[in-house]
């Protein structure tokens, strides 16, 4: 089929066309395309990079739950209770102090002076020391040192211990203690 001088004309434009197509083509494929699926592909491997440590976390999550269903933590949850109930809840603390005067009431132990001193901040508590100044027998001052330790009512801590004679009075001996309660901090 002979192809008359239009026809060549129109075919050529086609051809040449249809080149200048191909090129734009894959200049737009190896210019912007390429360079967007390589970022989407870059962008996916982080993506599963992050998804796989969101797995993992909620794998620990899992665990931690199923953790929370065991008698062992059941029993700890309620010890942990328990002695959450021994620790005031603010620096100011009136139950240590009455805890403390019912101490000193069921002993021949005499308060002369109680200060309380500088909050000590710790990771999960805060200690809360009062400075005691008293004076008693020293067998009393045996069980007033007892009670404190074993309060059923207040946790307290015996942190120092001074005991001096008086000359005037050495049946009675002026004693200084550093007394501390805990308080929890809330997370």
């Amino acid at each position: 089929m002979a192809f008359n001088q239009e026809q060549k004309k129109a075919f050529m434009a086609v051809v040449i066309f249809g080149v200048i197509g191909l090129i734009l083509m894959a200049y737009f494929w190896f210019m912007v395309f390429k360079g967007r699926v390589q970022g989407d592909k870059d962008k996916a491997v982080e993506l599963r990079a992050e998804l796989k440590k969101v797995e993992s976390k909620l794998r620990e999550i899992q665990k931690l739950r199923d953790l929370t269903q065991t008698p062992e933590y059941e029993e700890l949850k309620r010890a942990i209770d328990e002695v959450s109930k021994l620790l005031p809840k603010s620096a100011e603390s009136p139950e240590f102090l009455r805890e403390l005067g019912g101490i000193l009431r069921s002993t021949d132990i005499r308060q002369k002076r109680l200060a309380r001193g500088a909050l000590q901040e710790f990771a999960l508590f805060t200690e809360i020391p009062y400075a005691i100044e008293v004076n008693g027998p020293y067998h009393e001052f045996g069980q007033f040192l007892n009670l404190v330790e074993e309060n059923k009512g207040r946790f307290m801590r015996v942190r120092n211990l001074t005991v001096s004679n008086d000359a005037a009075r050495p049946s009675r001996h002026p004693i200084s203690v550093d007394i501390a309660t805990f308080m929890f901090k809330e997370r």
